[in-house]
């Protein structure tokens, strides 16, 4: 049993794409004043402040891929430490901090196999473009969670991800986080459960997160002391809360890590870390299509749900939509079979095109389809 207690914060940093389709610009966003858009502003009150403070190094982390391909562009400098900070501790714990996060914030169990398989292989693909290696982890968008999307990561090496308690049923003196989920073909994949009422405190009460020593000391020590020392107490919520939703909890964040926790006989670590140190004996199952946003689950985004007013247009939309997207899919899929290649292999491997390390003309003509009706020029 260790001697001192573990302490992990993730932190899940994302933001949708807001270019213009047409232009590949953000336009102008007023209410993101005084900076032209929205990307920006979070850039300077987040982002830059909690790289400058050594923050990405201390913690688990994911980045959305089409925030660092924004960031790529209009601020490396603040992606290069980014980058950096998880690098340092794979040089000196022989893992990272960084996990992956499928390419766009694409709710999986509403989304047929293909498209779990292509959002995942994506966002692998631009965690290792961008940190330079294989990530162990991975965050499921909204905490989106079913088996079948449990199945998809375990088969591209994903070796953890992170879910709310009430997502996963443990059995009968199986008690403390984590778990290790059994899958198809022999596989499993290993869930850290973060800490409910620490991450609702830090993510909805300004008043608790003013004072670091305070936090500590009133709500982490006791949520600690339940936890044991055979666990993981860990807090979860989105990044920029860090500075952007809540001012100046950047600063608190460095505290906590720095020297709340520490002086109180408490480690920072986070879960490979954690894992490479620790083994998982206790298992569970997970309870299907659920997530963090909600415990109505993925009802949220196809049904009207119970927690916001006036859904019932959801239903209609999604179900519109996805009969458009399987229109798209048999059109594409016909005509790629014609052209005697594989569609979805094809897909997955477009990744390359949209990181630059290949070009549309050899993406065609390695898979001998630049015949049949599909011209590659």
């Amino acid at each position: 049993m260790k001697e001192q207690p573990s302490i992990c914060v993730h932190a899940h940093f994302y933001q949708p794409p807001r270019e213009d389709p047409f232009t590949n610009l953000i336009p102008e966003e007023p209410g993101a004043e005084p900076y032209h858009n929205w990307n920006e502003r979070i850039l300077e009150t987040c982002y830059r402040p909690n790289a400058e403070l050594g923050n990405y190094q201390r913690i688990s982390f994911n980045i959305g891929p089409t925030l660092s391909s924004w960031m790529a562009s209009h601020s490396r400098d603040v992606l290069t430490k980014i980058v950096e900070e998880d690098r340092h501790n794979v040089n000196e714990n022989g893992v990272g901090n960084a996990i992956a996060q499928p390419y766009n914030h694409t709710i999986l169990p509403l989304s047929n196999r293909r498209d779990k398989e292509t959002q995942v292989i994506w966002g692998i693909a631009a965690f290792e473009n961008l940190f330079g290696r294989k990530p162990q982890g991975i965050w499921l968008p909204e905490c989106a969670v079913d088996l079948e999307t449990l199945n998809v990561v375990a088969e591209q090496g994903i070796q953890f991800t992170i879910l709310a308690p009430w997502q996963v049923e443990a059995a009968e003196g199986e008690q403390g986080s984590p778990y290790r989920i059994e899958l198809e073909n022999g596989k499993s994949v290993i869930v850290f459960l973060y800490n409910k009422e620490l991450s609702t405190r830090v993510s909805f009460d300004k008043q608790a997160t003013i004072n670091a020593d305070t936090f500590t000391e009133k709500l982490l020590i006791p949520a600690v002391s339940r936890n044991g020392l055979d666990g993981l107490t860990l807090i979860a919520t989105d990044g920029e809360l860090y500075g952007h939703h809540q001012i100046f909890r950047d600063k608190f964040l460095a505290h906590l890590l720095n020297g709340s926790t520490s002086s109180r006989g408490m480690r920072i670590t986070y879960p490979a870390l954690w894992l490479k140190e620790n083994k998982v004996t206790r298992k569970a199952r997970i309870i299907e299509n659920t997530s963090w946003s909600c415990h109505h689950g993925v009802e949220r985004w196809r049904d009207h749900c119970g927690c916001t007013a006036n859904g019932a247009w959801k239903k209609p939309l999604r179900e519109a939509l996805n009969l458009l997207a399987d229109e798209i899919d048999s059109q594409f899929e016909q005509i790629i079979f014609d052209a005697g290649g594989d569609p979805w292999e094809m897909r997955n491997r477009y990744i390359d095109v949209i990181l630059g390390k290949n070009n549309f003309v050899d993406w065609l003509k390695n898979d001998n389809v630049s015949n049949c009706g599909v011209k590659s020029n």
